[in-house]
């Protein structure tokens, strides 16, 4: 235990984490219910920002990613609108019944409900909607197989294999091929079945029994084909007795338009690789005149208390629906490749991608500007690698905000990615900078020690600049100088600090964390990275001692500065003005090792 604590001591103190830093990078976000389904950033928003009384926008869906021939489309493509990270709590999915999914399913519970649920106009609806968006000869998943298929029985179908916690519950389908029985809340959930299996996924009256919803649809979106479609199709509160026990909390809550919302965050929150996501209400389509009188608010109005006292067998039927995207090809842009590269790192938040793949793509730029193409490329692969260093990071997630872990593992994503990189040096080195692992005494410790007044936007820069070195590799093998002056440097950083005390006396007082920064700045620019073969400690030192006038200092002080204040400023920027470029580190950005050629001959 006083190792642990040590360790964790360290890592806040390197990383410098407080409350009011979280709170400021990330306020606070609203819930499921504030959000709706609207994206009102949307420059058409006149029309769609009108609700009807259950919550749907009243709009034309097909203007915002919709098309013609898409009956019953309720919320178009760019309609919808979803927070950076998962916004229902811990107890969220959980249900009343004190037995598994199996044996409540399996048992002979009079509670549970009796089909079949979908029937009359509601059934011809779906077998319509079905056939239209399921390709024919598919082979075909329904997940929450029942006793009556959902599928059109004039569909041609090459297979359907059903998935169930009962056989019984399956017994009297006649259109599956094949029965199998999983629970789907089951731990470690794993679908039997062999990646890229399926062309289409159908799971109806089934999302309220879930209880990790992104576990399931994590496997859907694994088990189905590039170009396949997952339709998820409910009923209306009321629309069958039975199975409440066995029902998440939220079902008996929620609207029909927050249950949409609902089922598209199993999308949004699994994979980026999910496009083309669509609400369909098709009861629009069974009853199309009581449709059109919902969207009239003259005939609400005539209407009066009446509306209230609808017949409450009324119900309706909706659909969800999302389509697996391709991967792009080997000639697509970078950034398009990037974000390919995202759609499966399952512990990246939807924000998190973004935010990583402008970073990367920022670094793309300014290598490939350089001529680097090694590095660039470089970068391009290192979005493949940001699961594994998301997976190192999760421990400290309540402390690092999302903007920072992405900051962080973008910049250190490209040396793991390159092959003139150490990857397992890497990856070590973060875990001591962080002080997830014991840190190493002559170097991390006491660059902990020298940089504790730093704050923290720099300190993660610190971890983004050093951590990469470890890895590097030396040209033609042999002894490395840079590892020499790596294991130096925080004798140079002490000798630096030394040096800036004596420089800015009582008569020009420098703040103590602006003298660190900077001479962190110096002893990495002019120690660490200097081309000069014959760099040392001492001449190193003897330069900071003579070769540079305290005005000039300052003037590096003030450039360095600056690059935070910038960097902050691009950050909240960008979402305004997408050809913004994001800072990279100083280290990408600018000529290594040129301080001292780069410092002005006369004192400013």
């Amino acid at each position: 235990m006083p190792k642990m604590h040590s360790r964790k001591v360290l890592a806040l103190a390197l990383c410098g984490l407080s409350a009011g830093f979280q709170a400021r990078i990330v306020p606070r976000l609203p819930t499921a219910l504030n959000l709706g389904l609207l994206n009102r950033g949307d420059k058409e928003k006149t029309d769609i920002q009108k609700m009807d009384k259950r919550g749907f926008p009243i709009g034309d869906p097909r203007a915002f990613g919709g098309t013609e021939d898409d009956l019953g489309l309720q919320v178009g493509p760019r309609m919808w609108r979803f927070p950076t990270s998962w916004p229902y709590p811990d107890d969220f999915y959980s249900i009343n019944s004190t037995v598994s999914a199996a044996e409540y399913w399996a048992g002979d519970s009079t509670a549970k409900p009796a089909g079949p649920f979908i029937v009359g106009e509601d059934l011809e609806a779906m077998h319509a909607h079905l056939e239209r968006h399921l390709p024919a000869d598919a082979r075909i998943l329904d997940l929450g197989a029942g006793k009556v298929s959902p599928l059109p029985p004039t569909l041609a179908v090459k297979e359907v294999v059903g998935v169930s916690a009962s056989e019984a519950e399956m017994a009297g389908n006649g259109q599956l091929s094949e029965r199998v029985v999983v629970d789907l809340n089951a731990l470690d959930l794993k679908l039997p079945f062999e990646d890229a299996s399926f062309d289409a996924v159908v799971c109806v009256n089934t999302m309220e029994y879930l209880t990790d919803a992104r576990a399931v649809f994590r496997e859907v979106y694994r088990v189905l084909k590039p170009g396949g479609v997952c339709e998820v199709l409910f009923l209306s509160q009321g629309s069958y007795e039975g199975g409440e026990e066995a029902t998440a909390k939220y079902w008996g809550e929620f609207t029909d338009a927050q249950k949409m919302y609902v089922a598209g965050t199993f999308f949004q929150f699994t994979s980026g690789g999910w496009s083309q996501l669509k609400g369909y209400d098709l009861s629009t389509i069974s009853k199309p005149q009581e449709a059109e009188e919902e969207k009239n608010p003259l005939v609400a109005f005539f209407k009066g208390d009446k509306e209230d006292e609808k017949n409450a067998d009324d119900k309706g039927l909706f659909a969800v629906s999302s389509v697996k995207a391709a991967k792009p090809p080997a000639d697509a842009s970078p950034m398009r490749r990037m974000q390919a590269g995202l759609w499966e790192e399952y512990s990246l938040l939807p924000d998190e991608r973004r935010l990583c793949c402008e970073r990367l793509y920022a670094q793309y730029q300014s290598l490939k500007a350089a001529g680097d193409e090694a590095g660039s490329e470089a970068c391009v692969n290192g979005a493949e690698e940001l699961g594994t260093l998301y997976d190192i990071l999760e421990p400290m997630s309540k402390a690092l905000p999302v903007p920072i872990r992405a900051l962080l593992a973008s910049n250190i994503a490209p040396a793991l990615a390159s092959p003139d990189s150490d990857r397992e040096a890497v990856l070590a080195a973060l875990k001591e900078g962080l002080g997830l692992t014991p840190p190493q005494d002559a170097f991390w410790k006491p660059l902990g020690e020298m940089t504790s007044e730093l704050i923290a936007e720099d300190k993660i820069w610190l971890l983004v600049d050093f951590v990469p070195l470890f890895g590097k590799k030396e040209e033609g093998g042999g002894s490395s100088t840079r590892k020499q002056r790596l294991a130096e440097f925080p004798v140079a950083l002490k000798a630096a600090l030394e040096c800036l005390d004596a420089r800015f006396g009582e008569e020009d007082p420098v703040e103590l964390g602006d003298k660190q920064l900077l001479a962190v700045e110096l002893a990495l620019t002019d120690f660490l990275l200097s081309p000069d073969d014959g760099e040392s400690v001492e001449s190193f030192t003897a330069w900071l001692s003579g070769g540079v006038t305290p005005d000039q200092l300052k003037t590096m002080l003030k450039e360095r500065k600056a690059f935070t204040t910038s960097a902050k400023e691009k950050e909240k920027k960008k979402h305004a003005d997408k050809e913004l470029k994001l800072p990279v580190s100083r280290l990408t950005a600018k000529a290594k090792g040129a301080r001292r050629q780069e410092a002005p001959e006369t004192p400013v």
